[in-house]
């Protein structure tokens, strides 16, 4: 036994000197960093506020993420996939490029959103919008969540997922801490405006000393813009679909939670799927590092990793574990039972990490057509799902879970298809 541990120790520790691995399971921190700060926050708004104001804050934020991925287009996973392979010059380009590109975008949205599609999609929501100062709030919150995620995937391309861990840092104890200062006054209009002030303190030391230190010079200018609007669009468009599948579920599906069953169960779909989707975190991770080092490895490092598949499972196990003990901190808002419906949102990260794994391989190979319809109808699927059922709240992880299996078992089928006709290709 004493000669098996050093053994064991000395394996992990290569294991995780590896730039794909060291990556991923920091990648996997940074994300566990923001959704315990996501529990703690829903946590003491469900304990602070009534659960109606908690389902509409929620639908809120949802709505906020929904924006965000429309305008990124992508061009978060564009910069981790392009960034390290381009030149300096070139480099800052691309970047200031991207960041203006996505800057207009997120401040046309959510004014749209703010001034019309808010009353029209959620009027509910009327509250967030009210006057010059919560339409200004809603729109640089966009912006601002907007180039966060940005920024993240630049720091991470960089090699410096560490930085991105710091700066989320940041972002969770502000979050925390401002929730905990103003709870005993908040309706869900000052929940939501907290939520995104967490966001503007978290960007000030990004912007200033997290970006610089790793990337140098970042300046958005108009011909950085012109020039490369063209090249943004097309290498965007494939990763506009993985953004969509990674992130719809959430956005959308908190509008089709209030429209169909209300804000009080609104809160609880995104409570349910904030904790089972913490499962998610481990396929997610290795598909993003995987993108970044895809260039080193071959066909079957990309599409399996045993240690990263048993990791899965394990997270699959723990976080439906902790759905049983988390739950009822809740209050009022779940009934004792209720932690069931966390298990197949956790369970979906087995095949979640088959499923990841094959757009990885699909983006590598740069299969557009397999990839887009991998993405597009695992969201199909889902969000028709909960809107056509006949089923209650707390039956989405099921959806969720089909969806994910459905679309796994697919997209094995087509990667399969796709390694033997260029096999044939390669020999003929």
């Amino acid at each position: 036994m004493t000669s098996i541990f050093p053994k064991v120790l000395e394996g992990f520790s290569t294991h995780i000197k590896e730039p794909l691995n060291r990556n991923s399971y920091i990648l996997m921190i940074n994300s566990g960093v923001l959704s315990s700060a996501g529990f703690i926050f829903w946590l003491v708004c469900s304990r602070g506020a009534d659960a109606n104001a908690t389902g509409l804050a929620t639908t809120a934020v949802s709505s906020l993420v929904m924006i965000s991925i429309i305008a990124r287009f992508g061009i978060d996973s564009s910069i981790m996939t392009y960034v390290p392979l381009l030149e300096a010059d070139n480099r800052e380009r691309f970047v200031n490029s991207s960041f203006v590109f996505s800057g207009v975008n997120a401040i046309l949205l959510g004014a749209i959103f703010a001034i019309f599609g808010g009353r029209i999609v959620a009027p509910e929501l009327e509250g967030v919008f009210q006057g010059s100062f919560g339409v200004s709030t809603f729109i640089i919150a966009s912006l601002l969540l907007t180039w966060g995620f940005q920024f993240d995937s630049l720091l991470i391309s960089q090699r410096r997922s560490d930085l991105a861990l710091i700066k989320n840092l940041i972002l969770s104890i502000s979050r925390v801490s401002l929730v905990l200062l103003f709870i005993s006054r908040m309706d869900y209009e000052e929940v939501f405006l907290v939520w995104s002030g967490s966001i503007f303190v978290a960007m000030i030391p990004t912007m200033l000393f997290f970006v610089p230190s790793s990337n140098g010079r970042f300046v958005p200018d108009s011909p950085s813009f012109i020039g490369g609007v063209k090249s943004i669009w097309k290498a965007n468009i494939a990763n506009f679909l993985v953004s969509v599948v990674m992130n719809f579920p959430l956005a959308i599906g908190s509008l089709i939670a209030l429209s169909k069953w209300g804000a009080v169960d609104a809160g609880r779909y995104y409570i349910f799927w904030m904790i089972g989707a913490v499962g998610m975190i481990a396929p997610v991770s290795f598909s993003s590092s995987t993108l970044v080092e895809a260039k080193g490895l071959d066909t079957k490092e990309i599409l399996l990793n045993k240690r990263h598949l048993v990791f899965c499972v394990f997270s699959a196990i723990c976080v439906s574990l902790i759905g049983l003990t988390a739950l009822p901190l809740f209050g009022e808002m779940f009934l004792p039972g209720d932690w069931v419906a966390v298990i197949p949102f956790a369970a979906s990260s087995i095949p979640g990490y088959f499923f990841y794994a094959q757009l990885s391989y699909f983006r590598h190979k740069e299969f557009l057509i397999a990839l887009v319809s991998m993405g597009l109808g695992l969201v199909l699927s889902f969000l028709g799902g909960i809107t056509l059922l006949p089923i209650v709240v707390e039956q989405t992880g099921i959806v969720f879970f089909c969806s994910v299996s459905l679309f796994a078992i697919v997209g094995r089928v087509v990667s399969e298809y796709l390694q033997r006709r260029d096999g044939r290709l390669a020999n003929g």
